[in-house]
């Protein structure tokens, strides 16, 4: 037998910022793989001196935020026939809850926060978000979205762009790769990430520059800990 269950608020406001965004935002896709065996020694380092457990997503916010300082068109919007750079890095992140919902929350101005204040953070909104407790307002207006589903084991993926913002990063799992150094064979770790940005405001360029940068800080991480 058919079975039936209405949408509820929080499905239909998501649903219509998806048709919103998939209908008025062109988008370039660019992809880039990153070598990751400096951000898990980091993030081992960093648990065992500040006692702080950070996450990757906790590291790639960090990175987001700390490439749009220098491109900073990565955190604009279209209003009317101008253009508007946020004030603020606010970054967005999806999480599912218990009953099947994808939110996205939001971090707020990530560019003031340390790591420790930015892993403090992102365990509460999905803590919440898991348990449907998150409110409309903390899930609007970020600039860069980041969506991850390498968990599932998903190598790469193409993600649309939140109404509201401007980009959104989409992660894929890790994967080993043998490669020589020093004509020695050693495991190196890699991630596939696909930038998605509004061509409206960003030039394929701009995006490709902004995508290096980041991956710049996920391959020196300790950069992110200044």
């Amino acid at each position: 037998m058919e079975k039936r269950a209405p949408l509820t608020r929080i499905q239909n406001l998501i649903g219509q910022r998806m048709l919103h965004s998939k209908r008025t935002i062109p988008s370039h896709y660019i992809n880039k793989t990153v070598r990751t065996n400096a951000l898990n020694r980091f993030r081992r380092d960093y648990a065992k001196s500040s006692g702080v457990r950070i996450s990757t997503n906790d590291i790639f916010f960090a990175a987001a935020a700390r490439a749009a300082e220098a491109f900073p068109f990565m955190l604009s919007r279209v209003e009317g026939e101008k253009i508007r750079i946020a004030d603020t890095i606010d970054i967005s992140f999806a999480v599912a809850s218990r009953s099947g919902i994808l939110f996205v929350p939001v971090i707020r101005a990530v560019e003031l926060l340390s790591l420790a204040q930015i892993a403090e953070i992102s365990e509460d909104l999905t803590r919440r978000g898991r348990e449907d407790k998150l409110s409309p307002e903390e899930m609007n207006n970020a600039s860069i979205a980041l969506s991850s589903l390498g968990m599932y084991g998903i190598n790469s993926f193409v993600a649309i762009p939140p109404a509201d913002s401007n980009a959104i990063i989409s992660v894929g799992r890790p994967e080993s790769e043998l490669v020589l150094k020093e004509g020695k064979p050693i495991g190196e770790k890699r991630m596939n990430f696909c930038l998605s940005v509004n061509a409206k405001t960003v030039s394929p360029f701009y995006a490709a520059k902004y995508l290096a940068k980041f991956s710049e800080f996920l391959e020196n991480p300790v950069k992110l800990a200044d």
